[in-house]
C-alpha cells in the first residue's frame, strides 16, 4: 500500500468515528425527551449494597366514619366505626415484609396482620370491645436487618352505647285492655343487631317484673285486662348491641281496668253506768251492824261461863 492510500484510509476511519460520534449524541437528543417522561425504576433485591438509611414508619387510622387516614402516636384516643389501622414504611424499596401486632391487655387479646409489602393494615373491631392497646410494627429489610416500633397507651374504641327513647306511654296514658309500648332506638355502630327487654312497675318505679326478653322489634303488645287500675305504673326498656346497653324509663301513667272500692266500718262502743241506791247502802251497814252485835254477844258469853 503506498503512502497516499494509507493516508486515505486513515482518513476515512477518522470520517467514520466522528460519524458514530455525531450519530450517537444525535440519537441521545432525540431520546431525552422520551426518557424524562419513562424514568426507569430500578429494585434492588438482597443487594448487599442497598442504602444503609433506616425506613421512616408512619402509623395511622382510618374508618367507616372518615376514610382519610389520620397520623396517631402513642398516648391517643381514636374512636370510629370499624377503625382500620395502617403501618407505611417510607421510603419504597427498602421494606420487603411488615407485620402489625396490637395487644389488648384489659380484655386480654392479641390480634396481628402480615405483608409481603412495605405497608401492612388490620381491622380493630376484631378485638371485641374498646380497650387500651400497645402496637407493635416490624419491618423486615432487603438488606437483612429488622427494626421495630412500638405504640403504648393507645384507646381504640370501635363499640358505642346505644341509644333509647320510649314513645308510648306518655304521662298522660289512660290504658285500658290492649295496647302498644314503643320506643326508637339507634347505634352509632353500623350492621348491628340490637335486641331489647321490656319491664313493667307498678309502684312508680320501685320495682320491676320482665314483660318481654330478646325483642328485635322496636314495640311491644302489652295487655293490661285484669290489673288494678292506679296511676303508678311505670314501663322500662332496655337495649343492648350485644356488648353495651342502656335503658329508658317511661313517666308513671294509668292502666288497668279493675277498679277497687274501699269498705268504712263505724265501731260503736256503749259504756254502761251503774248507780247505787243510798238506801241500800243504809241496809247494808244496818245488816252489818246486827251481824257483828250477834257476834260480839256470842263471844261474851262463852267468856263470862268460863270465869264463872
Amino acid at each position: 500500500m503506498t503512502e497516499r492510500t494509507a493516508g486515505f484510509a486513515l482518513h476515512i476511519r477518522c470520517i467514520s468515528m466522528q460519524s458514530l460520534v455525531s450519530l450517537a449524541l444525535l440519537t441521545y437528543i432525540l431520546m431525552m425527551p422520551l426518557i424524562a417522561n419513562n424514568p426507569v425504576s430500578i429494585t434492588y433485591h438482597n443487594n448487599p449494597n442497598l442504602s444503609a438509611d433506616e425506613p421512616q414508619l408512619t402509623l395511622s387510622y382510618y374508618s367507616l366514619w372518615n376514610t382519610t387516614p389520620t397520623p396517631i402516636s402513642s398516648g391517643v384516643r381514636i374512636s370510629g366505626d370499624h377503625v382500620v389501622l395502617l403501618a407505611e414504611w417510607s421510603p419504597d424499596g427498602l421494606v420487603d415484609n411488615t407485620s402489625i401486632k396490637v395487644h389488648a391487655p384489659a380484655i386480654p387479646i392479641t390480634i396481628s396482620n402480615e405483608s409481603t409489602t412495605d405497608s401492612v393494615r388490620i381491622n380493630t373491631r376484631i378485638l371485641g370491645n374498646n380497650a387500651t392497646c400497645s402496637v407493635n410494627v416490624t419491618a423486615w429489610l432487603f438488606n437483612g436487618s429488622i427494626i421495630s416500633e412500638v405504640f403504648t397507651e393507645v384507646f381504640i374504641g370501635n363499640f358505642f352505647v346505644p341509644d333509647i327513647s320510649i314513645i308510648t306511654p306518655t304521662s298522660d296514658s289512660v290504658w285500658t285492655g290492649v295496647n302498644n309500648i314503643t320506643w326508637i332506638a339507634s347505634d352509632l355502630n353500623s350492621g348491628d343487631v340490637l335486641t331489647y327487654d321490656v319491664f313493667l312497675s307498678s309502684d312508680s318505679g320501685q320495682t320491676y317484673q320482665v314483660l318481654a326478653s330478646d325483642l328485635t322489634k322496636m314495640w311491644y303488645e302489652w295487655n293490661c285486662t285484669g290489673l288494678t287500675m292506679n296511676d303508678t305504673y311505670r314501663v322500662r326498656v332496655q337495649v343492648s348491641d350485644g356488648i353495651y346497653s342502656s335503658f329508658d324509663t317511661s313517666e308513671t301513667f294509668t292502666a288497668g281496668d279493675v277498679i277497687i272500692t274501699s269498705t268504712t266500718t263505724t265501731t260503736v262502743t256503749s259504756t254502761t253506768t251503774t248507780t247505787t241506791d243510798p238506801d241500800l247502802i243504809t241496809a247494808a251497814f244496818i245488816a252489818a251492824a246486827i251481824v257483828s252485835s250477834g257476834i260480839m254477844a256470842i263471844v261474851v258469853y262463852y267468856v263470862a261461863r268460863k270465869w264463872l
